[in-house]
């Protein structure tokens, strides 16, 4: 028998497969040969493997012929590299990057932060990732990234100084290095001065430091030096010298610390300590010295009097739940009426019967009659326990469970009297302590407490039902026979758990994308994956499947795996 066989081939990324046609001369009874390379039928030859391929025909006669052809392979991908990456900074805004390449290519592309060039070289302005591609004769290329890094950022320190005041006339200035410096200077207006890590200066006002650190970039911190003239804001205080009180003291009011204190008579004359007993009337001064060298100064006048004013019998009336107590009956005798009635420093209505205290405490009672005769007295409010409940605000529980609501209270049950939860679905008790959630959906609870002394409070609860999802994917699918399902590739779930499929993907080995689909429901064959490729069964092997899944409790997951199609 009389036949051709196609020259030896060489297969490459850009010929990954080889087809031709066997020549038939005469007239042929049968085929021997290895493999599925050739159709008997048409003559077609189909390789996309390498090796030595022998067909051996036979005539009608019994006489044979075998011929033999070699099919080779290319695949050899440039191998690009790159020596030491510089860093960009201050001192070098730029440089040139350029690529090793080994092994024969006829082109390359670079891409990157403002590039696309087929030079072999680039030039590197920003930081970001750069990516070259080389392209070789045979179709296969190899890319590359390469990261470029920036170091842009000024030296850091700080600024420290101290305070122009009444004690020191200059502030002593501190730059605390954080990273390395190179260079500081002084700016100015018009000029720079170049300044060491600590200088003195007498002025005041906005000051800016530059710090140049090995980088060439540079750091502005600015600062204002002010004059600290502050004194010490203070009042004096005294009561007044009556029969009953022979001496008093001189009360010193303020927030603020000071360092040292002087009391003066009317003459400016030293008397010494500020807190000594006074026995007689006149214009006295207190001067205080602030932590800064400066003084301040206020004067208090102690007046005598005999006759004090007198606090009559009071009833004393709590009210319910409040920190709140109602003086009946109250009246004042002595002394030289018209008489002024403070409480807590506030002035009340000295006509009134009832007097009203708010708050738990300690309340300072005073008078003063039209002569400045003073009387006080103290109140105390007892503190108020009010109710107060916790509950954890916001649990998880597993579909299908129960779970026991934990209610903690400050006070025994003997002092509560009423505990009510709204609403009132799905837990097995309304006004205890301790009920049990027998719901499945999600659920949000008030709580509320009344105790014996009128008082109440709320707490809620939110109960979150974490949802058990379920879903299958097959890994086979039979092209010729089964059952439709078997047929078909999709993903299917018990009908409620999974929304939609947003995306199903499927690739042969060399990366193929042969079918693809999205936004449809599971549980339809007929919308997956039919073994088809542009309308031909494809060849049996393993495939890649992607899909993306929103389920019903809005988590959107993805899943990959291999399918194995089977005819």
């Amino acid at each position: 028998p009389e036949f051709d066989l196609p020259s030896d081939y060489t297969l490459d990324c850009n010929n990954p497969s080889f087809g031709s046609t066997a020549n038939i001369i005469s007239d042929i009874s049968n085929f021997e040969f290895e493999g599925d390379w050739f159709d008997e039928s048409s003559g077609d030859i189909n390789i996309d493997m390498p090796g030595e391929y022998t067909l051996k025909a036979i005539a009608e006669n019994g006489c044979s012929n075998s011929k033999s052809f070699s099919v080779d392979i290319d695949t050899i991908h440039p191998v690009i590299s790159f020596d030491d990456i510089p860093i960009l900074d201050c001192a070098m805004p730029s440089f040139i990057l350029e690529a090793n390449i080994i092994n024969d290519y006829d082109s390359i592309l670079w891409l990157g932060p403002g590039v696309n060039s087929m030079n072999t070289s680039i030039e590197v302005t920003s930081e970001g990732t750069y990516e070259i591609t080389a392209f070789a004769s045979n179709g296969c290329h190899s890319s590359e990234d390469v990261i470029i890094e920036s170091e842009n950022d000024g030296p850091q320190f700080e600024v420290t100084f101290t305070t122009i005041d009444c004690n020191n006339p200059s502030s002593i200035v501190t730059i605390e290095p954080i990273t390395e410096i190179y260079e500081l200077n002084h700016l100015f207006l018009n000029f720079t001065d170049p300044i060491g890590e600590v200088f003195m200066t007498g002025y005041t006002g906005e000051f800016a430091i530059e710090a140049i650190g090995p980088n060439g970039c540079s750091t502005i911190k600015y600062f204002t030096l002010d004059i600290d003239t502050s004194t010490i804001d203070f009042e004096l205080d005294a009561q007044i010298l009556t029969c009953n009180n022979e001496s008093t003291q001189i009360e010193i009011i303020t927030s603020e610390a000071y360092t040292n204190a002087v009391l003066l008579d009317q003459s400016n004359a030293d008397l010494g300590n500020p807190s000594q007993e006074i026995f007689d009337s006149d214009i006295y001064t207190i001067e205080l010295e602030n932590y800064n060298g400066c003084i301040s100064r206020r004067s208090i006048e102690i007046i005598s009097n005999k006759e004090l004013p007198v606090i009559n019998a009071f009833s004393i009336e709590e009210q319910q739940c409040l920190s709140t107590v109602v003086l009946n009956d109250f009246s004042i005798s002595g002394g030289e009426a018209p008489y002024t009635l403070y409480v807590d420093n506030n002035e009340n209505d000295i006509n009134l019967n009832n007097i009203v205290i708010e708050g738990e405490g300690d309340h300072d009672i005073l008078v003063i009659d039209a002569n400045g005769c003073m009387v006080d007295t103290f109140i105390t409010v007892d503190p108020l326990q009010e109710v107060e409940a916790f509950i954890e605000p916001e649990i998880t529980i597993q579909e299908g469970e129960n779970a026991q609501l934990n209610l903690e209270l400050n006070k025994p049950l003997d002092d509560i009297t009423s505990i009510k939860w709204t609403p009132q679905t799905d837990l097995s008790c309304y006004d205890c302590l301790s009920p049990t959630f027998t719901g499945n959906t999600v659920s949000q609870y008030l709580v509320t407490v009344n105790d014996k002394e009128g008082c109440s409070t709320s707490v809620e609860i939110r109960i979150n039902i974490d949802l058990i999802v379920r879903y299958f994917i097959p890994n086979v699918l039979l092209t010729n026979t089964g059952g439709d399902k078997d047929r078909y590739f999709t993903i299917y779930d018990n009908g409620i758990d999974i929304e939609t499929i947003d995306q199903l993907l499927i690739y042969d080995r060399w990366g193929n994308l042969v079918f693809e689909n999205f936004d449809f429901a599971p549980n339809d064959p007929e919308l997956g994956w039919n073994g088809l490729y542009n309308d031909t069964n494809v060849v049996s092997g393993v495939y890649v499947y992607y899909a993306v899944l929103e389920l019903r409790n809005g988590e959107i997951v993805k899943e990959a795996g291999n399918v194995t199609v089977i005819e």
